[in-house]
């Protein structure tokens, strides 16, 4: 349970995109102010945080246009576990909060023809029922979904590096933007592939 008027530390924003990562350290137990969360969210439901492309481009330009904090985040969040959600509850506190999900043939360029365990539709409502999430798109490219959102702040996970860090192309563009780039901890508690070498014992 929360304590009464005890208040998260606010992330300090790390310079702009470098070839090396900002990584942002948090306190240990994510904290969420769900009143806030969800008046942010205008009580909106899972179907309609997900998006498609241009609609999440014309939301995105108002938000700014509004002063918010443009976030943008991306994954398979294939089969979800406990280090999604302290990776999502993290992203959230940097502003609104957009996450791409990659698309059923992404995921298998990615992991192999075995994946995804569920596909994509469910996979995006199942993030669009976070708190912390504001809008969700299902998307096959990464530099189209960038261009689309303009983030203020893009997150990256600290297992992306082959992704983000050295994808320099990605990373041209991030700058070309104004981009920030904020690479958040891992608390990574378990792995879908975990998950599934233990189902099939």
């Amino acid at each position: 349970p929360l304590r009464s008027g005890r208040r998260r530390n606010k992330p300090i924003l790390i310079a702009k995109v470098t070839r090396f990562p900002a990584v942002y350290k948090k306190p240990a137990v994510c904290i969420l102010n769900a009143e806030r969360l969800k008046k942010e969210a205008n009580r909106m439901s899972p179907e309609e945080k997900i998006l498609p492309l241009g609609s999440l481009s014309e939301a995105c330009r108002a938000r700014r246009a509004e002063g918010k904090t443009v976030v943008l985040t991306s994954g398979c969040f294939d089969l979800l576990h406990g280090g999604h959600l302290h990776y999502i509850c993290d992203a959230g506190e940097l502003g609104f909060l957009v996450v791409g999900i990659n698309s059923d043939q992404f995921v298998k360029r990615l992991k192999g023809e075995n994946r995804p365990i569920r596909d994509q539709s469910d996979r995006a409502f199942l993030m669009a029922g976070f708190y912390p999430v504001q809008l969700v798109i299902i998307f096959d490219d990464d530099y189209e979904l960038i261009r689309a959102v303009v983030p203020h702040i893009y997150v990256a996970s600290a297992t992306s590096h082959v992704r983000v860090w050295e994808d320099t192309q990605r990373i041209a563009l991030l700058e070309e933007l104004g981009s920030q780039v904020i690479e958040i901890e891992s608390k990574k508690q378990d792995s879908t592939t975990d998950i599934i070498r233990r189902s099939a014992r």
